[in-house]
């Protein structure tokens, strides 16, 4: 059935996207604007939302949203360039250009903005201030107070610099290769948070890590982190057997693989995309057995909890784990 121009895409699967402009806002950045192929409303996107973008050779990558709202004619990512990455940021700088069409998934949240809070805290690193940047956009129509912490290299690097800058002393930027540097302490910051602040980080994978460290012991919900990359290892070390309670099968979990290679060689189905414990797309249900977790997708408290495991990364703590599959 032909689209309609300007009614929504409900309930699909994948959008049919064009890239309608591209820009080169810093060094090794970019930012795609992409409409929908026949001129369709798109799916709304709330601050903090994704989505995957579906490669020719069948990689899949995240991206967060520029812009979220409920009437959307164009979604905005921004793309920086990873040098020893896994190709997926370099064919979009290379090839990705006005006019090509690409796959993509509606919108999902995993990093969502609770708006029941009345003082919030952002801290972003370098791209990481793409999904922070809708967050602040949100809570400041909401005469909400929050601060954002912005680290980067150089002011030349700052995304959104113009912007970020008209929200005066709300915004502090921190630059560590000036002349005169400033650095974040990220331990100042979550230190001298109200209690009932609303704390979110996003950046690079040492500023998380630390952050994950720091308030590892706060109240859940009041710290939320976003991971554009894997914060450890896979865990591929093997020895144990993952018995599957719905297919029958009892996996012998082998030193080099990970417990998503070992179902999918089995021949039974798992839907992943990052193979990274990012996007959460592999998230199993565990019966029993203890995991071994290496996501970032899961909190602290739900990884305690050990009842999902991201077969993609994460593996078992004992010789024994019992999946829903």
């Amino acid at each position: 059935m032909q689209a309609v121009a300007n009614s929504p895409i409900i309930g699909a699967v994948m959008l049919p996207m064009r890239v309608a402009s591209v820009e080169r806002p810093v060094e090794d950045v970019k930012l795609f604007t992409l409409q929908a192929l026949y001129g369709e409303r798109l799916p709304p996107a709330e601050p903090g939302a994704h989505i995957d973008v579906h490669l020719p050779g069948g990689e899949i990558r995240q991206y967060s949203l520029v812009d979220c709202g409920d009437a959307l004619h164009q979604y905005r990512i921004a793309v920086k360039r990873i040098k020893d990455g896994r190709g997926g940021s370099a064919w979009l700088h290379d090839t990705f250009d006005v006019g090509h069409e690409i796959m993509m998934s509606p919108p999902r949240n995993n990093f969502p903005l609770d708006e029941t809070g009345t003082d919030y805290i952002f801290i972003a690193g370098g791209i990481g201030i793409t999904p922070v940047l809708p967050m602040i956009e949100r809570v400041e129509m909401l005469g909400r107070r929050w601060t954002l912490h912005y680290a980067v290299q150089r002011h030349e690097h700052a995304l959104f610099r113009k912007v970020l800058s008209d929200y005066g002393g709300k915004v502090i930027f921190y630059t560590s290769r000036e002349s005169n540097p400033s650095r974040l302490d990220l331990h100042a910051v979550l230190s001298a948070a109200q209690p009932d602040a609303r704390v979110y980080c996003c950046g690079p994978a040492p500023m998380l890590q630390a952050f994950r460290h720091m308030t590892a012991n706060w109240p859940s919900g009041r710290a939320r982190m976003e991971a554009f990359e894997a914060l450890e290892e896979s865990d591929r070390s093997g020895g144990f057997v993952v018995e599957l309670s719905r297919s029958g099968l009892s996996l012998n979990i082998g030193t080099g693989q990970t417990i998503l290679e070992a179902i999918l060689e089995a021949g039974v189905d798992v839907p992943s995309s990052c193979r990274d414990g990012v996007c959460g797309t592999c998230e199993t249900r565990v019966l029993a057995g203890v995991p071994d977790h290496r996501d970032v997708y899961l909190t602290v408290e739900e990884q305690d909890a050990g009842d999902r495991i991201m077969v993609c990364c994460s593996g078992c703590r004992g010789d024994r784990l019992v999946l829903d599959l």
